[in-house]
């Protein structure tokens, strides 16, 4: 019995020496993991790869990206996909090549944002499907920002996908507003629009400037990353908060996202941000297999800017243009008034870029009355007097003092409050 013990042992640490010392080798044949969910995963622009292992990536994509048309070339060559070749290890290049194989198997198109399709991201395609009526408004509005959006987010070395955040928060609808105050196509709330150099007061509000917001919100995203590190950590965080989610990281030890989701601590809302992201961007990259095919997109204006000096009507701002006020105002969503602010400098206003030569003709010939027309007086109030009293004295009306100082009761007003009266310039025509 001694011996058989003493046999064994031998046995055993001949085994481990043999194991630490290289002498043995286990084969580990790269296998095709069952995941309940497929996942592109984004790779850090920072990380290297071995030589060896470089040398074996091609091999490995591939015999398991042989499908037509795409050969192997195109595949690495691919503007989406350029980061494989900063991937973390040859097993990130295997498992994104075997996941891009099932997805475009599926009809998926490719993304740059890391997508992962599992069954809560697909409640979020029926939940789209279901909100026909607000999915198709979404989509047919999204061309008329897409192209601004994208371009932005390139600039800042942003995933492009990830503009479908827009979609989720306001449709890409400059005008919508939240319960909670939010506005805009980002809807920021005040704080972080004012942390991100947006401009909210009186006569405008840049959470509704498309291309003003558009900034501030790839400043935010790349703050959000750059603090944790992984893209859905970042998309929950820009719902919830930071504190929020670096909180839950906190209480529940784990910076894995899926983990965090199934935690009751982040808000309904919050946990659900991600997946309903991604089934936006996979609606929005092919409208027509999820059954919004044959829609009307809304094509986008070129535009361009051009100064007004001092406070003018827009409808007269319209007119000098050739198009209508409706127009006008859904190229300039940040003016909250019915006239342009009084800045020092003048306002820079938009106007569609094939408009700018007739515009620049009737200005020149108004120039002389837009420089000496007074459109604004201050007013202190007096005793007895009321609002009806004062339009009638400047000739303006009352609901334009109630809108240009904010007052929803004329009544409430009072002796010494100053107030800004609007005069319309050119009231004759």
């Amino acid at each position: 019995m001694a011996r058989i013990k003493l046999s064994g042992i031998i046995s055993v640490t001949f085994y481990i020496l043999f194991q630490l010392f290289g002498c043995t080798s286990t084969p580990s044949p790269i296998k095709e993991k069952k995941l309940t969910s497929y996942t592109l995963p984004n790779s850090s622009p920072n990380s290297q790869i071995s030589k060896r292992e470089k040398a074996n990536y091609s091999k490995n994509l591939e015999q398991l990206t042989t499908y037509p048309p795409k050969t192997l070339n195109q595949l690495k060559d691919s503007p989406n996909l350029q980061f494989l070749s900063s991937s973390n290890s040859l097993s990130d290049f295997t498992e994104y090549a075997s996941t891009i194989h099932k997805l475009t198997g599926k009809g998926v198109f490719y993304t740059d944002f890391p997508l992962t399709v599992n069954r809560v991201v697909k409640e979020f395609i029926y939940y789209f499907q279901k909100e026909e009526e607000f999915t198709k408004k979404s989509l047919k509005r999204s061309k008329l920002y897409l192209p601004l959006l994208k371009s932005i987010f390139k600039e800042n070395n942003l995933p492009e996908d990830l503009v479908f955040l827009a979609f989720i928060e306001s449709g890409f609808n400059p005008y919508a507003y939240s319960r909670s105050g939010a506005c805009g196509i980002w809807q920021f709330m005040r704080s972080t629009a004012k942390r991100y150099g947006l401009q909210v007061d009186l006569w405008v509000d840049e959470r509704r400037d498309p291309e003003k917001s558009t900034r501030a919100a790839a400043k935010y995203l790349k703050d959000l990353y750059s603090k944790f590190g992984d893209w859905y950590l970042a998309v929950t965080a820009y719902n919830a908060g930071e504190q929020k989610v670096a909180q839950a990281i906190k209480k529940y030890k784990t910076t894995e996202y899926w983990s965090l989701r199934n935690k009751p601590y982040l808000k309904l809302e919050s946990r659900n941000f991600v997946p309903k992201l991604l089934a936006a961007i996979l609606i929005a990259k092919n409208p027509e297999k999820y059954g919004f095919a044959k829609l009307e997109f809304q094509e986008p204006t070129e535009l361009t800017t051009v100064q007004i000096p001092n406070p003018i009507d827009l409808k007269f701002i319209a007119k000098m243009a050739g198009i209508s006020l409706s127009e006008l105002k859904n190229y300039n969503p940040e003016l909250r008034k019915w006239c342009t602010p009084p800045r020092k400098g003048g306002y820079w206003i938009k106007i569609p870029a094939t408009n700018k030569e007739l515009f620049v003709q009737n200005f020149s010939k108004n120039r002389a009355k837009f420089l000496t027309s007074r459109t604004f007086h201050k007013h202190r109030i007096r005793r007895g007097e009321t609002l009806y009293e004062i339009a009638r004295q400047y000739n303006t009306k009352v609901v334009y003092i109630q809108k240009m100082n904010g007052i929803r009761n004329p009544r409430l007003i009072y002796p010494g409050q100053i107030l800004l009266i609007p005069i319309p310039p050119f009231t004759s025509s």
